[in-house]
């Protein structure tokens, strides 16, 4: 458990009231939201040039301009170099509303992680609509290949139906892409435990959505096994 002092947690306040307080506010909230929100919860860290691929953001400079605004939280020696965290407290403070008192402040993680797993089915259902199996991968197909299975366990309950879709269409339609694509990645190890973990979340889902649907009769007889 991250342990948060006061004082740290009125300074992250007053930067963050400072950067969001601008006239164009309501975009600048936004761009921290969909950019700074995506980069605390990365499995594994991006350059601007990949995470600008997996968002699949409007222009080239989308990411480096918001890195460079919030550069108080997030930092990069350039487009290809991974982005840093510059503070790891500062994960613990916008992830927790009992030390975050401003809401628009907080990064809502389930709905961030749905962000992330809907960008990565859809970079990889755009990826291997057009893949030759001789094209190099871009970091940013690297990291959904890799990860989108971690985001996937982690996704908001209303978005549960969705990604049910997501992942039958992957193994029926590109899975034998997938398994390719981490052979170039370097990391066909990881096949198998990922199917693995997204059975087991669609498993858990199923069971979950049965529960809600159907009721289970009580017997009369508290002494009856039935």
């Amino acid at each position: 458990m991250c342990h948060m002092l006061p004082a740290v947690t009125d300074l992250y306040v007053k930067i963050l009231e400072n950067k969001l307080s601008k006239s164009s506010q309501e975009l600048i909230l936004y761009r921290y939201q969909e950019i700074v929100g995506s980069i605390l919860i990365l499995v594994a860290p991006l350059s601007p040039t990949s995470l600008q691929c997996l968002l699949d953001v409007p222009s080239s400079n989308y990411v480096p301009s918001t890195i460079q605004y919030f550069s108080f939280i997030i930092s990069s020696h350039g487009t290809h170099t991974n982005i840093r965290v510059q503070q790891p407290s500062f994960r613990h403070f916008i992830s927790n509303p009992n030390r975050c008192p401003n809401t628009n402040f907080l990064i809502d993680l389930p709905e961030r992680h749905t962000y992330l797993t809907r960008k990565c089915f859809s970079l990889m259902k755009r990826c291997f609509s057009e893949w030759s199996f001789d094209n190099d991968l871009a970091c940013g197909v690297e990291y959904a290949i890799c990860h989108w299975k971690d985001h996937l366990c982690n996704v908001a309950a209303e978005s549960h139906t969705e990604f049910l879709s997501s992942v039958e269409g992957l193994f029926r339609g590109h899975f034998s892409y997938w398994l390719e694509a981490l052979h170039k990645a370097g990391r066909s190890a990881d096949a198998i435990p990922a199917v693995k973990q997204a059975i087991a979340w669609v498993v858990s889902d199923l069971s979950q959505y049965y529960m809600c649907k159907i009721k289970i009769p009580l017997s009369a007889d508290t002494n009856s096994p039935i």
